[in-house]
């Protein structure tokens, strides 16, 4: 039997609130999404975004919707 591996590759968008404040969302292999929020030095978005999304703090679930109305439909990770 052949199958095809496919490696899941989340899907991420990145708000900038402030220049030292981001929001990064992330989709999940099960086919939910999360929000994270953190402070960053704001010298370097394209790098510090990665910072955010690994260290963030989730935000709540409302909060998050209104920031990426693109997952309207998604459920949102618990």
């Amino acid at each position: 039997m052949n199958e095809t591996v496919v490696e899941f590759k989340p899907e991420i968008f990145v708000v900038t609130l402030a220049r030292d404040i981001m929001v990064v969302s992330r989709t999940r292999v099960e086919g939910a999404w999360c929000a994270y929020i953190k402070s960053v030095a704001g010298t370097d978005h394209s790098n510090e975004w990665q910072q955010v999304a690994d260290q963030g703090v989730k935000l709540e679930e409302r909060v998050a919707r209104a920031l990426f109305p693109r997952y309207r439909d998604m459920e949102y990770a618990g």
